[in-house]
């Protein structure tokens, strides 16, 4: 972008980042079918399909939880007992 200042124009630092950019990088041509297959996609709302919720899944982890609490207690148990002897 050009500014006017005190009747002559000054490039902007913005304007300088632009032609660098331009000058520097290779224009894209994206494939036409890619376009319109991302263009459709994002006009249209998509199907939203949601899991049901599992109780199986509830019941595994209260189980691995209490199976590692169990654990947990019997080796600081071994631990303990180990330092008192």
């Amino acid at each position: 972008m050009l500014q006017q200042t005190n009747s002559f124009f000054v490039a902007s630092p913005d304007w300088e980042i632009e032609n660098e950019l331009f000058s520097s990088l290779n224009p894209v041509n994206p494939d036409p079918i890619f376009v319109t297959r991302l263009e459709n996609r994002l006009k249209t709302q998509p199907l939203i399909v949601l899991e049901r919720n599992s109780v199986m899944g509830a019941y595994l982890v209260v189980a691995f939880g209490l199976f590692g609490g169990v654990l947990l207690l019997w080796f600081l148990n071994i631990i303990f007992n180990a330092f008192k002897k």
